[in-house]
């Protein structure tokens, strides 16, 4: 190999295309970004419920028997908070591992509808240009 070759950097010719273009290509970006935003939000709402669910009816036993419990089974969200604001009086503090838990699944909510928001407006001001 010789040494004393030059290393010569040719740059690229890039077009830098219409205005329009770009806007499009932005556009884009943003309606993929608000899929992938509200599609892993929503998987994670889908565990956190499944795990919420089931841990609200163990704490229901453990409370209140076998009552309960079966009232958890038939009301799952009014139970949910309920427990949820039980827990945080007794406790005296809202960072408790049930509460996080509610509230990881009421931040997942929102960026499920941060990202569909995001997607819809992305598509709607194409449509509409």
């Amino acid at each position: 190999m010789d040494t004393d070759q030059e290393k010569v950097f040719i740059p690229e010719i890039i077009e830098a295309g219409s205005q329009g273009e770009r806007l499009e290509e932005a556009r884009a970006d943003k309606a993929r970004i608000g899929c992938a935003v509200s599609g892993g939000s929503y998987l994670v709402m889908i565990v956190l419920g499944i795990v919420i669910y089931i841990w609200t009816i163990g704490i229901a036993y453990q409370y209140t028997g076998l009552l309960g419990a079966m009232l958890s089974l038939m009301f799952p969200g009014f139970s949910q908070v309920f427990w949820g604001v039980y827990l945080w009086i007794e406790t005296k503090t809202l960072m408790n591992p049930y509460c996080l838990t509610l509230l990881g699944y009421v931040f997942a909510a929102v960026f499920v509808r941060a990202g569909i928001f995001l997607f819809q407006n992305s598509i709607l001001r194409s449509r509409t240009r």
